[in-house]
């Protein structure tokens, strides 16, 4: 930094101070004139820019007079034309009238003409309005109403080019910019509108009969008149609300109400009296007294308006006056002020120097004990104080240097430039073992050597090397390795750096025995790597424990549900409730072990949330059904509050699903005969409304306060618990008493996870209970929830064309919900000479696809509401669009690519039977017997689930592993495959990579059944070559069968499909 300063210091060394203040003085002043000149010339131009506006509205007014009168000319014109002889009086009285406002147009014209540049315009007005004089009796009423309405428009042609001159086009401010659109241009078109519509009413009241087209013209010009009446009321109210002195709307309030009230009655005597009237009762008097009324209202706003503008373009111009008068007046107070200290810094700096020069004579004389005295307290007296303190100061000095090294807790060395060693200090003897005599004359390397261990000998003292290094600014810390006066060696941090004395060059070395932190270090590393272990080993552990338990749970629930069915086929009834218990505890069991396993996922970090829209109302009317027999188990009544139009909500379905059928599971537990409530609502929170805690997904709520919340309430009138009580509640394995535990069972588990998802989705849950009065929990979530870690823009379907005309030979159509990949594949697409057609969503795609037919479609997958496979099967299912080729693209971050070009739902263990069949129909072929291969090596879950599936008809080939599955397939090919994927032998990856390099030309749909939680790796594995993964025991039968057809359907049909990450 300080060689940035080295030229300045050069310069101010060879100058004298009075050629310092000098330059110094004249570089401050010449910037801050150049700077208040161009400040001051700002200022004056807008000062022009508003006096050219007020020119303007100066040009205006005599316009005005013009205009008024001319309109007023046209109609005695019109009515004497049609036969009103007697107004020759009122003729000659408009004509000089106009003739006087023409007078005062030249001169005002004469003054602003030059600057507004209108005197070519003004002469052609001029020209034209004799030309009209002449010839205006001469003519028929159609012709001069013509002549009349050119000469109008050459009037508002002139106001216009006054407009454009005179920068009142251009006015800056709200307030005044719509006052002068105000007399520009909205009361000009209605001073003109009006006297079309008085004209046109005139002729047709006077001819007592209004053709269709005079109706329609009429109709017409009121339409235009009331338009011109609002748009002008809403510009003043626009200027009012942007007026700072807020004193625009008391001067216009008036003028604007009468103006609007009079032209309403105007309009609505049009309407009544003439244009909606059978028989024409107004007479013509009458009419045109009501037209004039509107007109002379609609000049008074204009001349008020007028008024109003000049006062603030005047306002304005005293105000930009006033700030360069400000200031222009501070700048001069402060260089006279700046000027007069600075006169009086250099006396008293000339006065100091002059004191330090004769005191250091008097030193140099021999006065030793002379000693500088100053009045001064600035810098220059505080060097006489140092100067006075330099002899017993370098004495204390070096006293204090030397016990610094003495004391350092740091071994410190120092060498010549050959890395001879001069000393030591007591840390570096106590480190290495020697005397300080025994050492210096030696060379660095008998305390640093070269060893096996350590190659740095030669290199590490390498004078050369070390002066490099200082010149380029480089400072090293290194670790070496250090010889003990025993001979034992011992790892040391190193510091080296070069000092130079005089012209001797020298080097200092900071070091420290590091053996205490390698071996802490040591046994970090240690216990990071049994960490790791150990957490490797919990997450196998989690996988089979997940495997092994659901596996046999399969068998009990998968045999119970058949033997219910076959018994009841049977008759035989009295061994269903038995069975039903059997059922039941193991579904029990079942939500124990995924209530474990999802906490065990949530604490790892490992818990994914899976966003899609849905409607809210449905789930709750299923989670209700579900929850029906635990409710009647204690004798509850529930009651449920939650409107159909409720909305949708962009969350994880199944968290919000599990969320609610905990609390009314909970409630119901602990409340007997008593009234379970679930309260639904949607709400607007404002911003502070709730707080949420979110470690796991922090990005996935975004507090805004227009944010939209789903808002979940469940109250019962159970036992209720106390302060103490709910302060535990949350807590893992916890309930609120351990009394509880041992009355009503449970784990403790259920509100923990519900909490953790509720901070998962960026929401809360809160509760308020009174013992013996029953509980309230309350549950917070957005309805727009957010992928964690993604700002994403809130979606909308929207139409996007593109340019130029439609050809189906090259269109392509992008359907995509991100605009900005919209964007990037326009963009490419056009450039590659396609057509291009973009829809933000899949409804306007499959409607632009039937309208337009492209050449070929590109297909996002994840989309919110219809997303590409909805879209996809749509497309395939229907014969005009099938032969589309359909590219999919996804867009999504990794997280998410398993679930978007892979897997879109897996089945675990234990397998619930509708499930099971609804995803195997999907795939059911047209012939009567359809064969399906089932992969799976436990002989219970292969024999139930042959069972099933030879009950509806399919013809099951069983296989124990992955090689036998091989050879199955080769035998013969099946529709579908069902496969698990732990196996012995050759597991379910294994099968899928082999299926698909020996049979390339098979596409087969393969299903996966596994009892395994599959991680995001897994899922990318599947990648490709898994049509639906089927988690067991998660769907019904019936379910299961419908997805299944409803998968073998949307195959036969023929389909281009690319998959492209």
């Amino acid at each position: 930094m300080k060689r940035v300063f080295n030229p300045a210091v050069a310069l101010m060394n060879r100058l004298k101070y009075p050629q310092k203040f000098l330059l110094i003085s004249l570089l401050f002043i010449l910037p801050l004139a150049l700077v208040m000149f161009q400040f001051i010339l700002q200022i004056n131009s807008r000062i022009d820019f508003a006096q050219k506006e007020i020119y303007g509205n100066a040009y205006l007014r005599a316009m005005r007079q013009l205009l008024e009168h001319t309109l007023q000319r046209r109609l005695l014109i019109h009515e004497y034309l049609s036969g009103h002889t007697a107004l020759e009086a009122d003729l000659q009285k408009s004509q000089t009238k106009i003739d006087a406002d023409f007078e005062a147009l030249e001169a005002v014209n004469r003054q602003f003409g030059q600057t507004l540049q209108t005197t070519t315009k003004f002469r052609v007005l001029q020209a034209s309005w004799q030309n009209l004089r002449s010839n205006e009796l001469g003519q028929d009423r159609q012709v001069s109403d013509d002549l009349y309405a050119k000469f109008i428009a050459d009037i508002r042609a002139l106001i216009s080019l006054v407009g454009d001159t005179s920068n009142l086009i251009l006015d800056p401010d709200l307030d005044s910019y719509y006052l002068m659109d105000t007399i520009l241009l909205k009361l000009p078109e209605n001073q003109d509108l009006l006297a079309e519509t008085g004209l046109l009413g005139q002729q047709v009241v006077q001819q007592q009969n209004l053709t269709p087209d005079e109706k329609a013209q009429l109709i017409v010009l009121g339409g235009l008149v009331q338009s011109n009446v609002n748009t002008t009321r809403n510009g003043l109210g626009v200027a009012f609300q942007n007026n700072p002195a807020q004193n625009l709307e008391p001067a216009l309030i008036a003028p604007l109400q009468q103006f609007v009230s009079i032209n309403e009655v105007f309009l609505e005597t049009l309407n009544r009296d003439i244009i909606n009237s059978a028989q024409l009762e107004i007479t013509p008097e009458a009419y045109t007294t009501l037209n004039n009324t509107a007109l002379e209202a609609s000049f008074k706003l204009w001349d008020q308006t007028v008024v109003a503008l000049d006062g603030l373009l005047q306002a304005r111009i005293d105000g930009f006056a006033r700030s360069k008068y400000l200031v222009s007046g501070v700048t001069i107070m402060g260089l006279v002020l700046v000027a007069y200290l600075w006169v009086g810094f250099y006396l008293a700096v000339m006065r100091t120097v002059s004191n330090l020069d004769e005191v250091s004579k008097r030193m140099v004389n021999g006065g030793v004990t002379s000693m500088v005295t100053l009045e001064n307290r600035d810098e220059l007296g505080q060097v006489a104080i140092s100067f006075n303190q330099i002899a017993s100061a370098l004495v204390l000095a070096s006293t204090q240097r030397q016990a610094v090294l003495d004391n350092a807790a740091d071994g410190i060395i120092t060498t010549d430039e050959q890395f001879i060693i001069e000393s030591l200090n007591p840390a570096a003897e106590r480190i290495f073992g020697y005397q300080a005599a025994e050492v210096i004359g030696q060379p660095i390397t008998m305390l640093i050597p070269e060893t096996p261990q350590s190659r740095q000998g030669d290199q590490l003292f390498d004078k050369n090397r070390w002066l490099e290094q200082k010149d380029a600014g480089i400072a090293q810390e290194i670790e070496a390795v250090g010889r003990h006066k025993n001979s034992k060696y011992f790892p040391l941090e190193l510091s080296l750096s070069q000092m130079r004395l005089g012209e001797q060059q020298h080097f200092i070395g900071v070091l420290r025995d590091i053996t205490e932190r390698k071996r802490a270090a040591e046994e970090l590393a240690l216990a990071r790597d049994q960490a790791l272990e150990a957490n490797r080993a919990k997450s196998v552990f989690l996988a089979n424990m997940s495997h092994e338990l659901r596996t046999p749970l399969n068998a009990i629930i998968g045999y119970s549900e058949m033997l219910q069915e076959e018994l009841e086929d049977l008759g035989q009834d009295e061994f269903a409730p038995d069975l039903q218990k059997i059922n039941s505890a193991g579904k029990h069991l079942l939500a124990l072990i995924s209530d474990i396993l999802d906490l065990s996922k949530i604490e790892a970090g490992r818990m994914d949330l899976f966003l899609e829209s849905f409607e809210v109302a449905p789930v709750i009317r299923d989670v209700v059904t579900t929850i029906q027999p635990l409710i009647q188990k204690n004798s509850n009544t529930l009651e449920v509050y939650c409107a159909e139009d409720v909305g949708l909500m962009h969350a994880d379905l199944t968290k919000v699903r599990q969320i609610i059928f905990n609390l009314l599971s909970n409630a119901s537990k602990f409340t007997e005969r008593g009234t379970i409530t679930l309260m639904v609502e949607r709400r607007k929170a404002q911003s502070g409304a709730i707080k949420v805690e979110n470690e796991l997904h922090p990005s996935a709520f975004s507090p805004h306060p227009s944010q939209e919340w789903l808002i979940f309430g469940v109250s019962d009138t159970g036992i209720g618990m106390t302060s103490e009580q709910m302060e535990n509640l949350f807590q893992e394995f916890t309930q609120a008493d351990a009394s509880t535990t041992r009355k009503y069972g449970g784990t403790g588990l259920g509100l923990t996870i519900s909490r953790r998802f509720c901070h998962m989705m960026g929401g809360e849950i809160e509760v308020e209970s009174e013992p013996g009065r029953g509980s309230t929990f309350t549950v917070w979530l957005p309805a727009q929830v957010l992928e964690p870690q993604v700002d994403e823009p809130k979606l909308e379907i929207e139409y996007i064309g593109g340019a130029g005309p439609v050809d189906g030979s090259d269109l392509v159509l992008v359907i995509d919900d991100d605009p900005v990949v919209r964007d990037l594949m326009q963009r490419f697409l056009v450039k590659e000479g396609f057509q291009v057609q973009l829809a933000a969503s899949g409804e306007v795609g499959l409607q632009l696809a039937k309208e337009l037919r492209p050449a070929a479609i590109t297909l996002d997958v994840m989309m919110p509401g219809m997303d590409g496979w909805a879209v996809l099967t749509t497309l395939k299912a229907d014969p005009d669009l099938a032969d589309i080729p359909v590219v999919m693209l996804t867009m999504v971050d990794e997280k998410n690519l398993g679930y978007a070009l892979g897997a879109s739902d897996y089945l675990t263990k234990p397998i619930e039977r509708n499930r099971l069949l609804t995803v195997l129909n999907k795939y059911r072929c047209r012939e009567p017997e359809c064969p399906v291969l089932l992969v799976e090596d436990d002989p219970l879950t292969r024999e139930m689930m042959r069972r099933i599936l030879e009950k509806e008809g399919w013809q099951v080939v069983e296989a124990g592993n992955g090689r036998v599955a091989l050879e199955k397939v080769a035998e013969c090919r099946p529709e579908v495959i069902l496969l698990d994927l732990m196996m012995p032998e050759m597991d379910g990856f294994q099968f899928l990579a082999q299926l698909r390099q020996e049979f390339q030309g098979l596409n087969i749909p393969v299903v996966v059944v596994t009892a395994m939680n599959l991680s995001e790796l897994e899922r990318q594995q599947l990648n490709g070559s898994v049509t639906q993964i089927l988690q067991k025991g998660a769907y019904s039968r019936e379910e299961l069968l419908q997805q299944v057809r409803d998968l073998v359907a949307s195959s036969v049909q023929p389909a281009t499909v690319q998959v492209t990450n």
